[in-house]
């Protein structure tokens, strides 16, 4: 095996107790040549397993290339086999390292491109080598018994195969196409970022991404995924090399215009891209009610801090005798207050609250739950004596 081509999921071969012989070294000074491989090959030498990488991708350098290598191992009669994982699209690549290119095996991951189940894969090549998974895979009780499948999850690798191979290519690249122009698109007068085109995706896939160029002095990544992992409905994107990306290969246009209109919303904040977020790793005690134990605050151009405010209209006069019913008019209050600052609950960090009654706390949450954006902030709640017939009274804190 190449020593390039090692990687965390190779050590499945371990479980076969044979010895890995590494060649070369990940990189372009040491390049494994074809005398080097002929070398290495002894009569102890069973088999070769080639990890491919089309368009760049993110497989290191140092190896042979693959034909001169297969071209190698036949003269020896040793099987290459290629495993080729993430190597769809284009769907050719399911015949293209054994029909055409003469390796003995090659294997696909049965979830991701294909989106059959994640628990499947598909071992394609030589039947007589195949027949050799065969004896060792389930039913049978070989090494590979462990890894049975349903019922269920066969029917669904089949349909999803079928489904894969009868797709239109074509047309999957032009919506891809689509989808990432309508990023570039939309951001391309954005002062705090932007989006452009790139091509193939991180894995050598040939499929385009749109990548987060951020122009914004003082703004990061991390940031930016900060937000989108906070949202109602998260969006998880990984910081690739001090960028986000955009990929058509792992979401659909619907989540794709979900995703923009997130983008365009942050757009329109331009300069208030404050970050309010929970600390990784920061818990409280179970019984706690709808607040956050801490929270970090960045980003913001200003405070903004409000008077408590009470269940009252403007003319001074109490509205609500429950709970409850003062309980939304005083957040009423509070968020029109906010209003005039330029704010949102969604740029509350901090609230006091004070109440005349300890014993509506858990009435009292129930309606601050339904109003307040999450994170929710931090907050310190007592019981008091309040003026008049208030039986709550709010105090805010915000940044923008």
């Amino acid at each position: 095996m190449f020593r390039a081509h090692r990687n965390p999921y190779d050590r499945g071969l371990d479980l076969l107790g044979v010895k890995i012989v590494e060649l070369g070294y990940p990189n372009n000074i040491d390049v494994v040549t074809e005398e080097g491989l002929e070398n290495a090959i002894t009569d102890k030498t069973v088999g070769l397993l080639y990890l491919p990488s089309t368009n760049g991708g993110w497989v290191p350098p140092g190896a042979l290339e693959l034909d001169k290598t297969i071209a190698i191992c036949k003269k020896h009669d040793i099987p290459v086999v290629v495993d080729a994982a993430a190597q769809l699209p284009p769907k050719s690549n399911l015949w293209h390292f054994t029909t055409e290119m003469g390796a003995s095996a090659v294997t696909f991951s049965g979830g991701k491109d294909i989106k059959g189940p994640q628990t499947t894969g598909l071992v394609l090549g030589k039947k007589d080598l195949l027949s050799w998974v065969n004896q060792n895979n389930f039913p049978n009780y070989g090494i590979g018994r462990m890894n049975k499948v349903g019922r269920e999850e066969l029917a669904g690798i089949y349909v999803a195969l079928k489904q894969y191979v009868e797709h239109d290519e074509a047309q999957r690249l032009a919506d891809a196409e689509e989808m990432v122009a309508s990023f570039v698109d939309a951001f391309d007068t954005s002062d705090a970022f932007h989006f452009e085109r790139t091509f193939p995706n991180e894995a050598g896939q040939p499929l385009p991404r749109a990548k987060l160029i951020i122009t914004k002095a003082g703004l990061a990544p991390e940031e930016i995924r900060e937000r989108l992992l906070n949202l109602p409905a998260p969006i998880f994107s990984m910081v690739e090399n001090g960028h986000l990306y955009v990929n058509p290969y792992t979401i659909h246009a619907q989540e794709a215009a979900y995703i923009l209109g997130v983008y365009k919303d942050i757009q329109q904040k331009g300069e208030n891209l404050t970050m309010i977020s929970i600390p990784e790793g920061a818990v409280q005690h179970t019984t706690a009610g709808p607040y956050s134990p801490v929270l970090e605050v960045s980003g913001f151009k200003k405070l903004v801090v409000i008077s408590g405010q009470a269940p009252l209209d403007l003319e001074g006069k109490l509205i609500g005798d429950t709970i409850e019913e003062q309980t939304i008019k005083t957040l009423e209050n509070c968020k029109a207050q906010l209003a005039k600052a330029g704010c949102t609950f969604e740029n509350v960090f901090k609230v006091n609250a004070y109440m005349k009654d300890t014993a509506d706390w858990p009435r009292f949450n129930a309606v601050y739950r339904e109003h307040m954006a999450q994170p929710f902030p931090v907050r310190t709640a007592v019981g008091v004596s309040l003026l008049e017939n208030f039986k709550i009274e709010i105090e805010m804190w915000a940044a923008i």
